[in-house]
Parts: structure tokens; C-alpha cells; sequence
């Protein structure tokens, strides 16, 4: 599921803005360190949002929304929903969580694909 999600994005960023990084990476614990002390229990996407001096960061169904409406063109009308509040987004995040906690066990390990390798830039440790 997630090397999915990433090979998503990552086709249809054409201005390379995005970049994936574990959140049990070098890269998350840098960016995040405040975020994942009030936020542990979190096992799924985030996405963080950097404008000129402030940064957001964005969970569940609310990080894909918020991805989508970043892409922009005909993306950004399902990403419209990033704007809502949260509990409208709380039938999504229920779905989001339940297909995120079982993802180990559908989804088998990723094998690095050439599509990988060609946006290696985009992959931060």
C-alpha cells in the first residue's frame, strides 16, 4: 500500500514537491521531533507542509486530501476535502486507520522497481 501510494504521487508530481521519508527514519525524527512526542501512536502518512516561516502537518485521510489538493489540476477538487473539519473527516480517518494497521499483512515488502530508482532523489533516509 504505501509503495503505492508513493509510485501515486510520485507519477503525477511533475514538479517534484514531494519527498518520502520513514517515520522511523533519520529524516522524520529531524523534521517531526516535536510532532511525534504528542503524536506516537501515529503508524501512517504525514505529510508536512512548509510555507515561507510555518509548517503544517497533516495525518490520515487529512495528509492524502491535503497531497491531492497539492497536486493540483483535477486532484484538487477531491482535495478540497482537506479543508474540512475533523470530525467530517472522522468516518475516513476510521477507514484510513483500519486499512493502515493491516497493511503488513496484505501488502508484501516492496521490491526496489526502476520507477524507484529513477525518483531515488525523492526517497530521504
Amino acid at each position: 500500500m504505501c509503495q503505492k501510494s508513493c509510485i501515486f504521487f510520485l507519477k503525477r508530481d511533475q514538479k517534484r514537491r514531494f519527498f518520502f521519508a520513514p517515520l522511523g527514519g533519520t529524516t522524520a525524527k529531524h523534521e517531526l521531533k516535536e510532532w511525534l512526542t504528542t503524536h506516537s501512536g501515529v503508524d501512517s502518512i504525514v505529510f508536512v507542509e512548509k510555507q515561507a516561516v510555518t509548517q503544517s502537518v497533516y495525518y490520515y485521510s487529512r495528509a492524502i486530501f491535503r497531497m491531492l489538493w497539492q497536486l493540483g489540476g483535477l486532484w484538487s477538487v477531491v482535495g478540497l476535502l482537506s479543508f474540512l473539519p475533523s470530525w467530517l473527516l472522522y468516518p475516513a480517518d476510521v477507514v484510513y486507520r483500519f486499512i493502515a494497521r493491516h497493511r503488513r499483512s496484505v501488502c508484501l515488502l516492496p521490491k526496489e522497481t526502476a520507477f524507484q530508482q529513477e525518483h531515488k532523489e525523492q526517497f530521504l533516509p
